[in-house]
């Protein structure tokens, strides 16, 4: 009976000798100092080469490439979490793997150093890590975990390597202060909320590479001025959620109410169409570029767009959707590429600050008021020979007045055809002279 307390009360004490080892670095001792090169600092597995805790003193910690003669290979999950006196860490290329929560919430650390051999860096690998200001991510990394950098509100720039292939759901929520973030070009998918609340970013450009970006990507980015974008939506070529707002927060409403108004330039380089209601609404755009990919434009894509100045349409588009840029007041430049073959209808009607507009000859359909509502519209060069049937009596005018007589300068008597010319008439006329 003796015998058995003796063995009760050893097991006690040695649970408690342990207990205060794991918790040693968040103490704060030797904050000033260095360690982590001796193996009495860690619990290590040695036959799968992991840390499985770190029980140092904290501060400057230089990770040995091997403890007891065998290979440091993985910094185990939560190896040294809550270590808030760790300063900085330089992780040994013996290294593969940062597992999961590995420096969770270690709110000192200001320098890390990971080296060329690590593969992977583990959801909520530094979570918290808010005294983080910088990281280089090697190019040997090919995943970043999800939640990987969550909260690091030090952290100023992040470049992600061409090596990475996926940046998971949340990987930099909430750092507040990052500015600059540039991503590699093997990058194909962006998860949930991966850049939400980043409110420091102003300007961002995702490659070509990327073919998917799940829903509030950037939500809350209210910073966010500039945006260059492979496609428009959630997917390259997508059949749903293919409007520019879903990256923001996926949402039934118009795509103007959920995108940031600081948002004034987006840039798209790839994607075949642009689908209906795109960029509905939203009103603090005043530049967008279609790339030479895009064949179609959707029903009011970008309807409403009151701050849009001047839109290229170029040559690969062959239809413009009804109403695609509808009441766009503020648009005052808009050139056709030579591949369009119909204006749908009101597809710009109520852009009351065009004054003119050339047609090019590839077009064979107007719909009606396509350009209705333009009081200011005075010019219009007409280079094709378009059908009588495919042009709608009433394309440059509104059921009042604007341009009802078009039509009739277009078309000379008994004529099935239009004549290529430059049409002019007084603002707010109803007579269109042909000049040329």
């Amino acid at each position: 009976m003796k015998k058995h307390i003796q063995g009760i009360l050893f097991i006690i004490a040695l649970v408690a000798v342990i207990g205060c080892s794991m918790t040693a670095c968040s103490g704060g001792g030797g904050s000033n100092g260095s360690g982590g090169s001796n193996s009495s600092d860690y619990i290590f597995d040695e036959p799968t080469g992991t840390i499985i805790k770190y029980i140092g003193a904290g501060g400057n910690v230089t990770i040995p490439t091997k403890i007891n003669g065998k290979s440091v290979i993985t910094i185990g999950k939560q190896a040294f979490q809550v270590c808030t006196s760790l300063t900085s860490v330089t992780i040994p290329n013996s290294v593969t793997t940062i597992g999961d929560e590995a420096f969770d919430r270690c709110t000192s650390l200001k320098s890390v150093t990971i080296p060329n051999s690590v593969t992977s860096i583990g959801g909520l690998a530094f979570l918290g890590c808010t005294s983080l200001i910088s990281v280089t991510i090697p190019n040997s990394v090919t995943s970043i975990g999800g939640s990987a950098f969550i909260r690091c509100t030090g952290l100023t720039s992040v470049t992600i390597p061409n090596s990475v292939t996926s940046i998971g759901g949340q990987t930099f929520y909430g750092c507040n202060n990052l500015a600059s973030v540039t991503i590699g070009s093997s990058v194909t998918s962006i998860g949930n909320d991966a850049f939400a609340r980043c409110t420091s970013l102003t300007s961002i450009t995702i490659p070509n590479s990327v073919t998917s970006i799940g829903g509030w990507a950037f939500n809350d980015c209210t910073s966010l001025t500039s945006i260059t974008i492979p496609f428009v939506g959630a997917t390259l070529n997508g059949a749903s959620d293919t409007y520019f707002g879903y990256i923001f927060a996926p949402s039934s409403g118009a795509t103007g109410m959920v995108v940031p108004e600081s948002v004034k330039t987006v840039i798209i380089t790839g994607g075949n169409s642009i689908r209906a209601e795109a960029f509905y609404f939203c009103r603090g755009l005043t530049s967008v570029t279609i790339p030479n990919s895009v064949t179609s434009i959707g029903e009011k894509a970008f309807s409403d767009c009151s701050g849009l100045t001047s839109v290229t349409i170029p040559n690969s588009v062959t239809s413009i959707g009804e109403k695609a840029f509808s009441d766009c007041s503020g648009l005052r430049s808009v050139t056709i590429g030579n591949s369009v073959t119909s204006i749908g209808e009101k597809a710009f009607y109520g852009c009351s600050g065009l004054t003119s507009i050339t047609i090019p000859n590839s077009v064979t359909s107007i719909g009606e008021y396509a350009f209705g509502y333009g009081p200011d519209l005075t010019s219009v060069t007409f280079q094709g020979t378009i059908p009588s049937s495919g042009f709608h009596n009433l394309a440059f005018g509104n059921a009042l007045d604007y341009g009802l007589n078009l039509r009739i300068s277009f078309y000379a008597s008994n004529s099935t055809n239009g004549t290529p010319g430059t049409y002019t008439r007084v603002s707010g006329g109803t007579t269109w002279t042909r000049q040329s």
